[in-house]
């Protein structure tokens, strides 16, 4: 299951790079590309006016991007595969926000729940694993901030967007695939 959340991971922060360069290059021209999902990306190219110039420049990122949105989807597939044969996955679910990548990204960074003698001990570990809540040093005198956790930042990020979510704050949808593109 890691393993798979890796390869997802890698797959859309890929993606986001060839779609920010992609953009920069727009933007170069004095152009924006109109908002929407970075699948439709390549179509949001073709209808603008590029030169010949910067259309062949970006030609061999542009060709990647469907093959890469492939890979993601089925991806996607896989980890909700995965999240149906995993009944705390599926619970996980039910809540508004949280689709199969957040859950799995979830239960994966929990691990053995049986380690934590109660709920508060896991509230506590995963609000500073994951990087929710960050790390303090105080003395008497001194005070310090530290880093914001250990774990996988995407999972953190995917916790974050599934309160956004609920909140009505973010625009990711149910999987979580929009919330690191």
């Amino acid at each position: 299951m890691r393993n798979e959340l890796a390869v997802r991971d890698s797959l859309v922060r890929t993606r986001t790079r060839y779609v920010a360069f992609i953009k920069a290059a727009v933007r170069r021209e004095g152009l924006r590309l109109s908002q929407g999902t970075p699948q439709r990306t390549a179509s949001k190219i073709e209808a603008i006016e590029l030169s010949e110039e910067v259309l062949q420049e970006l030609g061999p990122i542009l060709g990647l991007l469907s093959p890469l949105n492939e890979q993601i989807d089925a991806a996607n597939e896989r980890l909700s595969q995965l999240g149906k044969d995993n009944p705390l996955v599926t619970r996980l679910m039910t809540a508004p926000g949280v689709g199969a990548v957040t859950a799995l990204a979830f239960v994966a960074s929990l691990d053995e729940v049986a380690r934590f003698k109660g709920a508060h001990q896991v509230e506590a570990y995963l609000g500073a694993y994951l990087g929710l809540v960050p790390s303090e040093y105080s003395a008497s005198t001194a005070l310090a901030s530290g880093s914001t956790g250990d774990a996988s930042p995407s999972t953190g990020t995917l916790a974050c967007a599934g309160s956004w979510s609920r909140r009505g704050g973010a625009s990711c949808d149910r999987d979580g695939a929009s919330v690191l593109t």
